[in-house]
């Protein structure tokens, strides 16, 4: 039986994407790693056809399945407003660009789902599930997997009535990464705060920080 040819996509050098690659190679699989940034530094070429898909030069024919580590764009959803007419123009063009790239990149991996190819972590989704992580730790639960006691509110009195319960609780943003960090005694002054912006908050497991 033939190895898989699997395909890897990331930013240029991420780490993350090398630790798949490698644990992909000790299962018998062919992993291809490629640089998801149109825009970046390297610049790979994309083509994309009935029947056909090239990212970087290679053709898609023969590999099977494609995963994507979570991306999302650079840019905000509209234009800010700028100083004057001269600066916005200037900040427009680049906007443009982006919005291109990320419109080919969505296309290229939806293109591969309708020639039958197994894509994990579609852009259209991967992202969001992985960033919002109310709603990624609610999935996580449903489908069985064990996770600390979660509550995501900007209600301050249910912050702290969900303190009593666990004991101990980490704090993080609703969104994106970074901030975790133990909720301490100092920070109950400042439990008013919610109410100005909703957080995700976690009973503490003590042990090592294996990230999957």
């Amino acid at each position: 039986m033939n190895s898989p040819t699997i395909a890897l996509f990331a930013n240029h050098g991420s780490p993350q994407l090398m630790a798949v690659r490698d644990a992909l190679v000790e299962e018998g699989a062919a992993p291809v790693v490629f640089d998801i940034q149109l825009g970046g530094g390297r610049k790979p070429s994309v083509f994309m056809a009935p029947g056909e898909a090239r990212w970087d030069g290679v053709d898609f024919g023969a590999i099977q399945a494609v995963h994507i580590r979570c991306t999302a764009p650079n840019t905000l959803p509209a234009v800010p407003p700028r100083m004057n007419a001269a600066s916005y123009a200037e900040w427009r063009s680049p906007y443009l660009r982006e919005q291109e790239y990320q419109a080919t990149t969505f296309s290229f991996f939806n293109h591969l789902i309708h020639m039958g190819k197994l894509v994990v972590n579609p852009l259209t989704v991967g992202y969001i599930d992985h960033d919002s992580k109310g709603q990624l730790y609610m999935r996580l639960r449903a489908a069985g997997f064990p996770v600390p006691e979660t509550l995501t509110t900007n209600d301050p009195n249910r912050a702290e009535a969900f303190l009593q319960q666990c004991g101990e609780l980490v704090v993080k943003p609703a969104i994106g990464v970074g901030s975790t960090r133990l909720l301490t005694h100092e920070d109950l002054g400042f439990l008013d705060e919610i109410a100005l912006c909703p957080v995700l908050l976690q009973q503490r497991i003590k042990g090592h920080t294996l990230r999957v």
